[in-house]
């Protein structure tokens, strides 16, 4: 069995045991994301976007989610803070979609151990503290989305090197300082950075003192 779309979380059994993909996405499933999520050990990809999940994001941390390559909780009611990835589990993620849910506390520095990842979506939540510098060691991203959260402090200069980046959008934040320079900046519009009151600098208007 590869894929399965069910309108419930299935119980871990042996049925289940060999399942690469399961997609439940859509579907009105309001339970917590079970720890059994964990227990799936050869899945890699898990679609359950929309699906009114709630509790923590803890479970698909777990040092057992390592063949996992594909993650979208988007659109649900998921809260707490996002755990750090442990070290040398999460080799093979290469998307990882948490938006449109109640997450909180700050984006920990340990998600540089997401090594391939090249789609991190966290917009629409409730994140707070500043982006962290090791942001700049995902060298595979592709594309980051921190839109419309609480973060603070300034744009990590190591962000604006990321040889991959192709979109970026930090909108709606509380982010200040002046944007980080460089040739990579011209390569996004402004509409990645407005709507942070004390941002400016190219492709913002200039800043008003000198940093």
């Amino acid at each position: 069995m590869n894929t399965i779309k069910v309108r419930q979380l299935p119980t871990l059994s042996s049925s289940f045991s060999g399942l690469y993909h399961l997609n439940l996405s859509f579907n009105p499933l309001a339970v917590p994301l079970s720890s059994d999520i964990s227990k799936y050990s050869v899945l890699t990809r898990l679609d359950l976007r929309s699906t009114r999940l709630s509790g923590s994001v803890s479970p698909i941390f777990s040092s057992n989610s390592s063949f996992l390559e594909f993650v979208d909780l988007s659109d649900n009611q998921l809260g707490g803070q996002i755990p750090p990835p442990p070290s040398r589990t999460q080799d093979s993620w290469s998307y990882l979609n948490l938006s449109k849910n109640k997450l909180t506390g700050s984006i920990p520095k340990e998600i540089a151990n997401l090594k391939v990842i090249k789609t991190l979506d966290l917009s629409h939540n409730q994140l707070q503290g500043g982006i962290p510098a090791s942001v700049g060691n995902l060298t595979s991203l592709e594309s980051l989305d921190l839109s419309s959260n609480k973060l603070t402090g300034g744009v990590p200069e190591s962000l604006l090197k990321l040889p991959s980046l192709r979109f970026l959008n930090l909108s709606s934040n509380s982010l200040s300082g002046k944007i980080p320079q460089g040739p990579k900046i011209r390569s996004f519009p402004a509409a990645a950075f407005t709507d942070n009151p004390g941002l400016c600098g190219t492709p913002l208007p200039p800043c008003k003192k000198v940093f």
